[in-house]
Parts: C-alpha cells; sequence; structure tokens
C-alpha cells in the first residue's frame, strides 16, 4: 500500500477509535451518530480492500514456477524413453519430434509449454504398448497428466492478482476520498459544538484528525512528520 494511503489509514483508525471511547458524549445527536455510522461502514470496506491490496504475486509465480520445473523434467523423462524407442525402431519422425534438449523446452513461453509436453505425453500414449521394455508405463504418464494439469490452472495466476490488486487499489482510494468528504464536511464541522462542553473530546478528537507522516514506513517518533489533514487530501480514484 502506498505511504501516503497507509498513513491516512492510521488516522482514521485513531478517529475512529476516539469516537467509540467517547461515544457517550454524541450518541444522543442522530446526525453525528448516522456520519460516524458511515466513517464505520467505509473503514469495514477500507480494511477488505487492504488485504486485497498486500497480496504479491511473488508467491504465486513461485509456486508457477517450480510447477513448470516439475513438469518439465518429467516430460524430458519421457520423451528420453521415446527418442530411445524411435531410433532403435528407425521411426526418425517420431525421434525428430522427441529427441529433445532441456532448453527446446525451457525457452517456450509459459502459454506454450504446457501444449508442448502435452504433446510429448500423448505421443507416449500412442506408442505405451510397444515401451513395455522401456519400463514405462501407464502410471507415469498418469504422474506427468497430473503434472501439466497442475501447471495449467497456475499459468494466468500471476496477472489475475495483479489485476485484483490494481481494481482494488481504485477502490481504496475511493473509499478513502469518500471517508475524508464525511470526516471534513459532516464530522469536522459538527465537533465545534463539542469545543466548549466537552473540550477533553475536542481536542482529543483534533489530535487523532492529524496525519502523522512516515515516509519510510520505519522512521522514529523524532523523524515522523505530523501535518494536519487539511493540507494533504488524500488522492482521488483515477
Amino acid at each position: 500500500m502506498e505511504a501516503t494511503l497507509e498513513n491516512y489509514l492510521s488516522m482514521l483508525l485513531a478517529v475512529i477509535g476516539n469516537l467509540q471511547s467517547n461515544q457517550n458524549v454524541w450518541q444522543s445527536n442522530k446526525a453525528f451518530s448516522t456520519s460516524v455510522a458511515a466513517i464505520g461502514s467505509c473503514l469495514a470496506m477500507i480494511k477488505s480492500l487492504v488485504q486485497i491490496t498486500s497480496l504479491g504475486t511473488k508467491g504465486v509465480t513461485l509456486t508457477k514456477t517450480t510447477a513448470r520445473d516439475t513438469m518439465e523434467e518429467a516430460t524430458l523423462v519421457v520423451a528420453g524413453v521415446l527418442g530411445s524407442f524411435a531410433s532403435k525402431t528407425g521411426n526418425t519422425e517420431l525421434f525428430a519430434k522427441v529427441g529433445l534438449v532441456p532448453s527446446d523446452i525451457s525457452r517456450l513461453r509459459d502459454s506454450e509449454v504446457d501444449s508442448f509436453c502435452q504433446g510429448i505425453h500423448d505421443l507416449a500414449e500412442d506408442n505405451l504398448a510397444a515401451l513395455a521394455d522401456y519400463e514405462l508405463v501407464d502410471s507415469d504418464l498418469a504422474s506427468l497428466q497430473v503434472k501439466i494439469d497442475a501447471y495449467n490452472v497456475l499459468i494466468g495466476k500471476p496477472r489475475q492478482v495483479r489485476t485484483a490488486n490494481s481494481a482494488a487499489l481504485k477502490q481504496l482510494k475511493a473509499q478513502l476520498d469518500q471517508v475524508r468528504t464525511i470526516l471534513e464536511e459532516q464530522v469536522d464541522g459538527m465537533m465545534l459544538k463539542f469545543k466548549a462542553s466537552q473540550p477533553d473530546f475536542f481536542n482529543s478528537y483534533m489530535a487523532a484528525r492529524k496525519v502523522v507522516d512516515q515516509p519510510g514506513g520505519h522512521a522514529g517518533k523524532a523523524d515522523a512528520k505530523v501535518t494536519d489533514i487539511n493540507s494533504q487530501p488524500v488522492a482521488k480514484a483515477a
């Protein structure tokens, strides 16, 4: 999540915590209560969207890479048996299809390597009866098919995660902008009525409404920059 959004979310959590701890002060005010409820609804949605945007593609990509490597290794074993069989029987056409080196598979794109491996599997299946002496059996091909299917499921996952993250980030910015409007145009104005009657509540609320800018994400208190929320509006969704 972007640093500015993270800082803004921290402010929101502080504000909602302050409002909840002082509920006895404002709960009889229907308009105020409605605005606070709207903030709570936005915050619940924001938390869900933050979880989505925090999902990176690294884990998915590593899983896909592992699945591809496993599939390629199993395919090369089957191709090796087929190549030996084709050479011994003088089947030059078959040998041309299965006489592989690892780079023949590794150079293929993600979207085409599964079809290539499936082709090797199918060639072995067509010649399975003649491969008994090579100790290639049904279970070997079934195992290869499982690996091909497992990879096939993962082909588009990293892109799907990136797309979901992008969409969630836009929604997140929109929700933050909505809650900013509620705070600035509704709650902040109504808070003025508590300035004289409930000064402790008013002052603690105004303190919570400050955005603490932690530029590096790990800055200490001495390095934190405190800015008023009205001086740094959250970017609207594109």
